[in-house]
């Protein structure tokens, strides 16, 4: 149970700074940026995780 929680953990982490770093309009995002947007618009990802990319 504890590694699934941090696992959650990790993946809210790289959401929230991928959507950061979108949201920075002076920055040219990277495919992993874009990556991160197909993830937290798939239902398939944790909610956990989807709520960290701000629509």
């Amino acid at each position: 149970m504890k590694d699934i929680k941090h696992c959650i953990e990790l993946r809210q982490a790289c959401a929230a700074l991928a959507f950061r770093l979108f949201d920075w309009k002076t920055v040219n995002c990277g495919k992993g940026v874009e990556k991160w947007r197909e993830i937290c618009k798939s239902s398939d990802e944790a909610n956990e995780v989807r709520n960290q990319w701000i629509w």
